[in-house]
């Protein structure tokens, strides 16, 4: 007989299913499917297992259902609420996403990463936060570079070079994390 590759393990406990009605044996149908299947047949014990359980009654060859958590978190509704939540609250984090909708964080990541292919980028730039000494200090190190070009030509403040860091506070700060908001990759 040809062999057939694409023979799937359904057409085999179906196989299995038709040959225990017959009362074939488990080891003659292992050895029928692996004439037919080669290398693709169901194990010696599995054709055992399909076999004991047709002689007690079992009718379907599909597989029955597994223990374990449903996968309901990223259905097309929750998907849909995670979408607009991020739309109306851009800078939320995966936490506050997760309770929002009432789904774990692993599973809203998992929206957000794969679903959605969204990423957390850094839009606002967040100043240190001086403490007063800190800034009185920075104070008067500005006043002293403005004496020391007091008087220079104009172009020479060209030449000062600052930081990233201001010793005047127009907003209350803000965390780094705050700043970030989800976009599309």
């Amino acid at each position: 007989m040809a062999s057939c590759p694409n023979f799937s393990e359904l057409e085999q406990r179906t196989y299995i299913k038709f040959r225990t009605i017959l009362e074939i044996p488990p080891k003659s149908i292992h050895e029928d499917l692996a004439t037919i299947c080669g290398e693709d047949t169901l194990s010696c014990s599995t054709v055992r297992r399909w076999v004991s359980q047709f002689r007690e009654g079992r009718t379907s060859v599909q597989d029955a259902p597994r223990p374990g958590a449903l996968k309901l978190a990223t259905n097309n509704d929750k998907l849909s609420e995670v979408k607009e939540y991020v739309e109306s609250f851009p800078h939320s984090s995966v936490e506050e996403v997760a309770n929002y909708v009432g789904i774990s964080t692993g599973s809203a990541h998992t929206i957000l990463k794969a679903d959605l292919e969204l990423r957390k980028v850094q839009v606002r730039w967040v100043t240190h936060c001086l403490t007063f000494p800190q800034k009185a200090a920075r104070l008067q190190m500005a006043k002293e570079n403005l004496e020391i070009y007091e008087g220079s030509d104009p172009r020479r403040l060209l030449e000062i070079v600052t930081g990233d860091e201001t010793w005047i506070q127009f907003k209350p700060p803000i965390r780094k994390q705050d700043s970030r908001v989800w976009l599309k990759k």
